[in-house]
């Protein structure tokens, strides 16, 4: 499969993996950052490490990686702040995504629009009406906040820019 190294080395440092560790699923450099990746190789990162925790930001940690790797600077990181709010959700609070909540697709959006549209009203309105509806679809003992809310976006945003 072709992957972009970063993507490979974010996966591989969220999920607690070493450059050494899933260099042997990286089958050929394809050119411009890209891979052709052996997902079915077993140093492929496909789940965390057991009990593995991953402390700061990932981004940080994947471009460590890559540097690792000789590849740093072959591509810009994109900005993921959807990401990070999932992994600022489940560290901080213990709430996952599940298979069939709205959560991976606001997550996906906000990592495709970037900061910019995650700080703006509207992406900040949609962003916390998706939160709003998850919050009260799940048993939880916290109330929900718009303010606490936002600043949760806010830090993710801040987070994934680095």
């Amino acid at each position: 499969m072709k992957l972009r190294a970063f993507d490979v080395a974010f996966r591989a440092a969220q999920r607690g993996y070493t450059a050494d560790e899933v260099r042997p699923c990286l089958t050929s450099h394809i050119g411009g950052g890209v891979f052709e990746v052996d997902v079915d190789h077993h140093s492929y990162p496909r789940v965390s490490k057991e009990g593995y925790k991953h402390q700061g930001s990932i981004r940080d940690a994947a471009n460590r990686m890559l540097a690792e790797l000789g590849h740093a600077g072959v591509l810009d990181p994109p900005v993921l702040c959807g990401t990070e709010l999932k992994g600022l959700l489940k560290d901080w609070l213990g709430i996952e995504s599940t298979p069939t909540c709205s959560c991976n697709a606001m997550a996906r959006k906000m990592d495709e629009r970037g900061p910019e549209w995650c700080k703006s009203d509207d992406g900040m309105s949609e962003i916390l009406g998706v939160m709003r509806i998850e919050h009260a679809k799940r048993k939880t003992i916290l109330p929900w906040s718009d303010i606490a809310a936002r600043q949760l976006v806010l830090l993710a945003c801040r987070r994934a820019v680095g």
